[in-house]
This record gives C-alpha cells, structure tokens and sequence, in this order.
C-alpha cells in the first residue's frame, strides 16, 4: 500500500538496504536465526507504521543493523502490503492489542455527496495483458465532498490498495489546490490525504485518486468466484461483498453506515464478460477487446451496499407490476433453475410495495446466484447476491425444506431494501434494526409466496425464537442494542441475537400492539426517514405516533418504554406460576439463564432495567379463550381463576418472547390435560410447554421425572410444531449423554415415544408427496420422525436408507464420468439421508464412492449433501483428514464457504464427537491462518468444537487456548463455547447418574 512518490520521508529502506547490505549481512543473519529460535519468547510490537520505520533507519548508523533486523522480523510476521489483513490482527501469542472502535471511526466533519468510480477489472484468459495484472484492478475515483466543518486533512478508508500519489488531484471550489502528503494508515485502515491549505468550512470539494488493488481470494471487497462447466472448462467472475466493512477494500471510501452518497459506477471489463453494479445499465460500449458499461446513478446508501459482478453468467427476467425490471442471473448450466426464485422475487416485491405503500426506487433488481459466497445472501441495493442453495430451485433436487429456504432468504433480502437499504442503522450497533426486522418480514413474505401453504408462523418459532433463546440464554450474549468498543465486535453482531431475538421481540411487540399497527409505525417510519440513517428510538417515535399508548399495560406504557426493556438489556425472563391459593396463581420472573455461575460482561452487568421486564401474559384456562394480562416488573401478578380444578398455561400461542415454569400442581394439570386431550391447547402452545419443559429442566426448576411423565403423551402426537421441539430436546439429551453405555436406555425410551407415529410414516409416502404443497407440514414431520428414529438407532430404518444407497447410488453411478445429480434418481427429501447411512454402514467402499461423486459433482445443493455424507464416515482418520483438507487453501477440495459443513458433520457425528475437540487444540493455528478472513467460519469451528467438551479438563485446555492461542481472545465465540461446556459438565455431574436410572425405569 501507498505507492508512488512520498513527500514525508526522504531516504528509503531499499536504499539502507544496498548500502549496508556488504557489512552487515552476516549480522543480519545472525540476528534472524536468534530471533525465530527464541520468538516465542519474544512477541514485537508490529504496529509501527512505515513512515516510522524508515525515519529511525535514518537517524544513526550506529543503530543501524538493530533497525533493519527489527524492520525484517516484523515483516515476517506481518506485511503492509498483504492482500488481507485483519481489521483487527493483534499480538501473535494471546492479548489483543489491535485498535478499539473507536480508533477505527471517521471523524465527521466531512461527509461524502456522491462517487464516481471508474474501475478497469483483469481477469485472466479473455484478454492478452501483462500476467503481473492477473486479478487486479485499476480505479479512478472523484468524490464530491461537504466540508461541515473547517478541516485541514480528509480521512478516508481504505485497505491493501495502492494510490498512486502522483495522480492525486483536489478541487475546492473550483480551483486546484496541493497535496502535501497522502498518509496510509494501515492498521486503522485509514488513508489521509493532507491539503496544502485548510479546508473552510462549505467548501465545495472534489478529491480525486488513482489507485490499484487486488482481487481478492478470500469472500470479502472483490473477490474471485470460480466454476467448473459442464464440458470441463474453468470460469472465473468477480464479484464484491461489502457487509460490514469490506468496500474500503475496493475503493477508499467513508466506509461507516452513516456515510450515505449517491454512487456512478463504471466497469472496464473483458470482451466475453457482462458487467452489472446496482444501477440499470445506462451504456455498454465495446473498445477492442474491453467493454465499458456505465450504470445509472444510485440513490444515497451506505457504502456496504455496494456491488460489482463480472462473469459470464447469464439470465431470466420478467417485470413487476409497477414496472420494476426483475432478472435472476446464475451461470449457464445453472439458468434452468431460477425460475423460482423470479417467481418468488416479483410476488414478493410487489407486495412489499403495497405494504409499505412505498413504491421500490430502482428501475431494475438483479439477483444472482453464486458458486462462492460468504453468507447466504446480501441485501445489495438493486444487486442481491446469494449463495446457489439459497436461490436456485428444481424440484427433482431440491426438497421441501430446500425450496423454504429460497423463499425465506429472497423475501429476507428484499425486505431489506426498504428496511435497510432504504432506511438504514447509524452504526453497527443497531444492525438489529435492520436484520430483526428483515427477519420477522421474511415469514410474512414467504407465506405470501407459498400462499400460507408453508405455514411460516410455525417455522418462526423453530428458525429464529429458539435460536435467539439459545444464545441470549447465556452470559456471552449481549443486548440488541449494545455498544461496540472493539472492532471484532462489529461481526459478532451479526448473530442470533440480531437475526432470532430482534425479529421475535418485533412478533411480540405485533402481538401487543396489532400487526396492522406494527406495519402502519413502520411505514411511517420508512416515509420520514427515506435515504438517511435512524436509530431504533426513531423506529419507536413512529409506533408511538400510530400507536399511541398500549392500552392495558402497566401505565400505559409507549411502545418505546416497552420496546427498550427488552432491547437495551440482554436475556429474557423464566415466568413461574404457582398456586396462591383456591382461586388464584401466582407468577413472578426472573431471568433465565443456563449457567447461574458464569459472570456477565462487565458493561452488560448492571442494566437499567435490573434484568426485569414489563411481560405480557397471554394465558389459557381451561377450555377458556386466551386472555392478555401483564406482569409488571417490580411485582408479581396474581390471576383469578375461574375453573381452579382445571389446567392454566401461560404464553399460549408463544407471543411471548419469554419460557414458562410451573410448581408440581401446575406441570402434573399439564401433563393430564395432554393426555386426556392434547387438542385442546394449539400447537403453538403445545411447542411451548414442551420446549420449556427441557429448558427448565435443563436448569434444575423442574425434574426430568416430571418432564418425562408429561412427554408420555407424544404416542397420540401428530402434529409438526409439538413434535420438532420434542425432537429438538431429545437430541440435545443425546448429545449430553455422548457414547456412554447408558445412551442405549434414553433411546430406547424415545423410541417408545416415536414409534406410533414412525408407523405411519415411509419413504415411499414421502418419494410420492414431497411436492404437494398443500402437506408441505405432513411431509416435513414426516422426514424428520424416519430421520430420528434413525439417530435412534432403529434398525430398519437405516437399513432402508442402506439399501437405497446400494440400489440407486453404488449400482446406478458406475464410470468415470458418474454425477450424482444426474445418477442418482431418488427423491429429493431422501437424498441426503441416504448419502449418510449408505457412507455409515457401508464402510470404505461405500465411502469411497461418496467421495468420487462429491468431487465430480457441480450442483452446489447437491455436492453439499455429498461432503455431509463423507463426515458420516465411523473411520476416525477418514474423519481427521476431511478436517485437514478444509483447512487447506491451496486445495481445491472444498470451497471456503462450505468449511463449516465439514465441522458441523464432524460434531454430529457420535465418533466425531471424540476427537473434534482434540483436533480444534492441536490445529488452532492452521485454522486460524487457512480460514481468516472468514470470521464466522472460524466462530462457527470454536462452538462446533466446544461440543466434543465433556469434562473440566477439556475446559482449562479451551481457556488457556483463548488466553495464548494465535489472536484467538479476538473471537466471543469462546466465551460462548466455554459457558456452554462449563454448564454441560455441570449437568453431568449433578443429573447423568440420576437421568440414566429415570431412562431405565422408563425404558421397562
């Protein structure tokens, strides 16, 4: 970084280097040797900047061997000029001493108007050019500025790009002024640009640089995407991902949320390649063997909404009713499967226009399907991209839970762009804002898609209320909305607290207030704050504004005044009832936590709310309709009974964001009520009390011999929603009890439970049904009921799966040309099932055969469901070496963003249960150096790991890695992963011996 001409120094390393280099060699030498025998001893400060390291070497020569072995050591650690470098790399051996936040923020006394940004992108094999430009880029680019305040530098952001500081250009008021220096920053990620006179304030200003940069191999800024057609030739496209911090990696720029501009985008791009950004295209002119496209201006967004494609993709389009141009681009082989996604894209679209009575600003919207891509999708403004499983769709591949997903994230993504994109967070301390709303959108939209087949109500509770309670059940949480002091902070916040909690407290503030009225504040909300940024207490100020009051709660509180309860502290309250006296019960809260013992972080510790909340009661007794009372924080509610003799259940219809407990009275009521007549409770409300049952349980309020009696009733049990949070609970049980002998009695328990219904269910009846819609529930519980009782180890079941395996895999995929999309004609629910027991209990062949199609294979889904088979595997070293190879980078073997299947299998499987933990100790360098940039892979890796955990020792060994391992006190993660392994060798010291007996009695 930081070619061309400086102005600050004026000798240079190279030139001490030549000098000295015939005296001082064989020290030098011997210094190096020194330092890499002893380094671990010896961790140097690295954070010198460049500017610094060439004024010493230029002080005396008396200090100069010292200053070029210093200058050498630090190098070899850590580059300027690196292609990634972490935002926030610190010390090599444990502590974190990288820059807070704060460091990291631009000041705010200039602000961007609009950019125009020319870029030149070289991908190999169209155009004959210098080898030493392969995946570069050239950029020229003019900002226009305000000056809100008198300035004498203009700070921008900026990573591993070089400006050429002799093309540097600044316009104030229409005249050309001096440049005195352009100073990069490297490690804040910053470059100053240094006029030679102060900047007034209203100065109209326009900066003009000229710099280069790399396309990256990693997944963030421009990054190369790679693919395999089907007569074997390679492709190659650019493409950008920006969330949250990435576009300074393509162009300098005020890369903060709050930095909104208008952009004017153009693409030099290779002959045989198209070019899109976020503006239709306004121009396409071809110039030899280049093509320049030109995109119509954007609307004023944020910088990480910025997005540039260069492939040879190609596409399907049609037009929205308002006259919006909507294509589903996708490589060649791969078009044939998007008709979906622009079916769903258009319906979608068109409904969030009318919902939001705000018409979608853009004249087109692209959405792209991509072989790489770091999350499943991004929400660019007028250029979605996504992950190929998460856009593409062919019913003979993909089964009902895979065509779900299509929906789900293509009505995420396009709730976005009003809410988000449109509207946008001021800083990544409220990306709940953006993604919780999204989040509880997407079930709204897809239901409208599917036309309320898919029955999304229901899959909100499985996909976002319980993965929100999981994580926000724990010290390691945070609140929604949270300050961000250290800078890996920014992508911890894209986690389920964001995404499941804020989207369930949006669904519990609907249910309070109306969802009528929760669209109406947010339309209105959209309305005032359209093109800029907000806060949630702007979000508040319009529900209050529509809203008024919420009549009935405790001093008729705002909405805001009951929003900021549950968003400015972290966790949520276990509500117990409990027997008053003959005609009332008794609720009190406190909050719910999985592990009493672990300390909070200091700056969540003491809330201003004292971890109390105002709760809505919805509650049932009896055959009585569901009634609304409130729970104020500072005291209990006591609730008249009108049937004393009958059951009382809270949360009905799980509105509330909160788990239930009861005394003995109350969970034996329950329990006989389910027995007697389950159908008198909803199945909302039956997920509810099934759920908490394990969560209390799991936390000693309620005894697993009270919880199992109640779960007596599942035999009659036939409904989606009950059985997949008793299958959920269950599973977790298993995992706690590992390969202990004992495992054999709580399965032979549940599968007493499962049986029944496991009667009804076949392979067949699914084969035949999957695509009906109208049982789109049936199918599902059904798959997931053969799938248990095969975990359970019923012996038919697998070898059902076993014998299709044979059948339709081993037999039909012969030859070197065999691709299991293609060879395989199973239905699509069964495919990855069969894949994983054909790969248990089929040995090395078996495995072997897996291996050669996952390797052949181009269909992402497909190839997905394939690399899940092999970690099915009973051979440990078959499993250990699928770990290796993804660690890898310079193998082929699996695609970055896939890494985490590779751990997740690994986690899941009983055997792998044994050595993943051992391996993520003895491996934590190699993960950390094959897998950064990629945060989230590596987060998901440490929790995946954590799992393996079952005793103290294994504990102190995940600590002392957080404390000494290579920068790993930069992720959370760990603090998640400890909590969760400090309370699991809790439990099975206090319940293990006591919960096999219960298994036991039960089991005879």
């Amino acid at each position: 970084m930081g070619a061309g001409k400086r102005t600050v120094v004026e000798c240079t390393l190279i030139h001490l280097l030549v000098t000295a280099i015939a005296v001082l060699l064989a020290l030098a030498v011997t210094f190096l040797l020194t330092y890499f025998l002893t380094k671990d001893a010896y961790t140097p400060d690295t954070h010198w900047s460049q500017e610094m390291i060439e004024f010493v070497l230029c002080t005396t020569h008396d200090k100069l061997l010292l200053y070029i072995s210093v200058v050498l050591s630090i190098s070899s650690i850590t580059s300027i000029k690196t292609q990634e470098t972490a935002i926030v790399d610190g010390d090599v051996k444990g502590g974190d001493h990288s820059p807070t936040a704060a460091q990291l923020r631009l000041p705010k006394t200039i602000r961007p108007l609009s950019y125009d940004l020319k870029m030149q992108t070289y991908l190999p094999s169209y155009v004959d050019f210098s080898s030493s430009k392969n995946f570069t880029f050239d950029a020229e680019l003019n900002i226009d500025l305000e000056v809100v305040e008198a300035e004498d530098k203009i700070v921008l952001n900026m990573r591993n790009l070089t400006i050429d500081n002799d093309k540097c250009e600044l316009y104030v008021n229409g005249q050309k002024v001096g440049i005195d220096k352009v100073v990069p920053q490297e490690q804040l990620e910053k470059v100053e640009i240094v006029p030679a006179t102060r900047l007034q304030q209203g100065a109209q200003t326009k900066l003009k640089l000229v710099y280069t940069g790399l396309i990256s191999d990693k997944l963030g800024g421009l990054y190369k995407t790679t693919y395999t057609e089907n007569d074997g030739s390679k492709k190659v496209a650019a493409v950008t991902q920006m969330e949250p911090i990435d576009a300074r990696s393509m162009v300098p720029c005020f890369d903060e949320p709050e930095f909104k501009a208008s952009w004017n985008v153009t693409v030099i791009h290779p002959k045989g390649t198209k070019a899109i950004s976020n503006g239709i295209e306004e121009e396409v002119k071809e110039n030899g063997d280049w093509i320049t496209t030109r995109f119509a201006q954007t609307p004023r967004m944020s910088s990480y909404l910025l997005a540039v494609l260069v492939s040879e993709f190609e596409y399907i389009q049609n037009h929205t009713s308002s006259g919006v141009l909507f294509r589903i681009w996708s490589r060649k082989e791969a078009t044939s499967m998007t008709e979906y996604a622009l079916h769903a894209g258009i319906k979608c679209l068109e409904f969030y226009e009318k919902l939001f009575d705000y018409k979608f600003p853009l004249k087109k919207q692209d959405m792209v399907a991509l072989p790489d891509f770091s999350a499943g999708a991004m929400e660019n403004w007028g250029l979605i991209t996504y992950r190929e499983n998460s856009l593409l769709y062919d019913e003979s591949l993909y089964g009902p839970d895979n065509k779900r997903r299509v929906a789900l994230v293509v009505a995420h993504e396009l709730g976005h762009q009003w809410f988000g994109n449109l509207v946008t967070m001021k800083w990544w301390e409220d990306l709940w804002l953006n993604e919780g709303f999204a989040t509880y959108l997407e079930f709204i939209g897809t239901d409208l898609i599917s036309d309320n087949l898919m029955k999304m109500d229901q899959y909100f509770i499985l996909d976002s209320m319980e993965s929100g309670m999981d994580e926000d059940s724990l010290s390691s949480s945070h609140p929604l909305s949270f300050k961000i002091d250290k800078a890996n902070e920014v992508y911890e916040a894209f986690d389920s607290i964001s995404y499941g909690k804020g989207g369930s407290i949006l669904r519990m503030i609907a249910a309070t207030i109306g969802k009528d009225n929760l669209i109406k504040g947010v339309a209105h909300y959209i309305t005032k704050h359209a093109y800029n940024n907000a806060e949630a207490a702007d979000l508040w100020e319009a529900l209050n504004e529509v809203v008024g009051n919420i009549h009935g709660s405790p001093g008729n509180m705002k909405v805001g005044d009951f929003a900021d309860q549950w968003t400015a502290q972290m966790g949520f309250p276990l509500v117990t009832v409990e027997s008053f006296n003959k005609t009332h019960v008794k609720l009190t809260q406190e909050r719910y936590r999985k592990n009493p013992n672990a300390k909070d972080p200091k700056k969540y510790a003491n809330p201003k709310y004292g971890f109390k909340w105002d709760v809505p009661i919805w509650y049932q007794e009896g055959d009585s309709f569901v009634q609304l009372s409130w729970l104020k924080r500072d005291e209990p509610l006591y609730l008249q009974l009108n049937q004393p003799e009958r059951f009382v259940v809270i949360n009905a219809g799980r509105n509330g964001f909160y788990r239930q407990n009861y005394d003995a009275a109350g969970w034996q009521k329950l329990a006989k009520q389910l027995k007697d007549n389950h159908q008198k409770l909803d199945v909302f409300t039956r997920n509810a009390i099934i759920s908490d049952a394990f969560a209390t349980a799991l936390i000693d309020k309620v005894s697993y011999g009270t919880i199992l009696d109640l779960l007596q009733y599942l035999r009659t049990e036939e409904d989606y929603l009950p059985w997949e949070a008793a299958i959920d609970g269950f599973t977790d049980l298993l995992r706690y009890f590992g390969n202990e002998p004992e495992v054999k009695f709580a399965k032979r328990f549940m599968l007493s439970l499962v049986n029944p219904i496991y009667q009804k269910s076949s392979l067949n009846h699914i084969a035949n049904e999957y695509r009906n819609d109208k049982l789109f529930l049936e199918n599902l519980l059904e798959q997931d009921v053969i799938n248990f009782a095969c975990k359970l180890d019923l012996s038919d079941c697998k070898s059902n799966y076993k014998k299709l395996f044979d059948d339709e895999v081993i037999a039909k995929c012969q030859g070197n040309d065999s691709v299991a999309s293609r060879c395989v004609s199973l239905a699509a629910p069964l495919r990855s099932k069969t894949y994983c027991y054909g790969v248990k209990e089929g040995g090395e062949v078996a495995y072997e055969k897996a291996m050669e199609l996952y390797m052949a294979e181009p269909v992402q889904l497909e190839r997905i469901r394939l690399l899940d088979a092999l970690t099915c595997t009973k051979d440990i070293t078959s499993l250990k070496e699928l770990m290796l190879l993804s660690l890898d980078r310079n193998s082929s073997f699996v695609r970055l963003q896939d890494v985490s299947y590779i751990f997740r299998g690994v986690s899941n499987n009983q055997v792998g249960q044994e050595i993943i933990f051992n391996f993520f100790i003895e491996r934590w360098d190699d993960i950390y150096d094959g897998l950064m940039p990629e945060r989230t892979t590596i987060g998901n890796i440490i929790k995946k790991a954590g799992l393996g955990i079952r005793s103290q020792h294994q504990i102190e060994q995940l600590k002392s890695l957080k404390k000494s391992g290579k920068h790993a006190s930069q992720f959370g993660d760990f603090d998640e992963a400890i909590e969760k392994s400090e309370h699991k060798v809790e439990w099975l010291n206090k319940h293990f011996r006591e919960l096999s007996n219960i298994f036991k009695k039960f089991a005879k």
